[in-house]
């Protein structure tokens, strides 16, 4: 891949984000950081993809980094982590997927639709994936922190 294919998507991937941004209503100062995520996450599958053969583990991987990403936007400027982690995931929906699944239906060649229906459904479920670990971390997350702050309460007591 030469370097202005790269620089033509990671382009494509800002672009992308700021439409869906702006048809959000996004304030106008979190769109360039709203953004920036959606060319990050982008920037992660292309760079992962160099080393990785297949969709799956170059997309959870940008997955991943997406939810990183907004977690880091929410908490420096407030807003939720939603509105940034959903803009992030907008270069990884497979559309073009979908589009070519449901026109090699119709078209009725069945053995294109089962190929795009696969690659579409490995994109969906490594974003499925990493929304899930995610809250399955930030919940343990939780219950440590509940636990330590139970533990430290109850040897204040014990010390006094």
């Amino acid at each position: 891949m030469t370097v202005a294919t790269v620089a033509f998507q990671l382009l494509i991937a800002f672009v992308s984000t700021l439409g869906f941004a702006l048809l959000f209503h996004l304030r106008p100062a979190l769109l360039a950081p709203a953004c920036l995520g959606g060319l990050v996450t982008w920037a992660a599958y292309l760079a992962c993809g160099q080393f990785i053969d297949g969709v799956f583990f170059p997309c959870l991987i940008a997955s991943v980094v997406a939810v990183s990403y907004a977690q880091l936007l929410a908490w420096r400027t407030g807003a939720p982590l939603a509105v940034f982690y959903i803009l992030a995931e907008v270069p990884l929906i497979p559309g073009s997927g979908l589009f070519n699944t449901m026109s090699s239906m119709v078209g009725m060649d069945w053995s294109a639709a089962a190929a795009y229906g696969i690659t579409t459904a490995t994109f969906v479920s490594a974003i499925a994936l990493s929304i899930a670990a995610y809250a399955v971390a930030v919940g343990v997350k939780d219950v440590l922190v509940r636990r330590l702050a139970k533990t430290k309460s109850s040897q204040a007591a014990d010390s006094r």
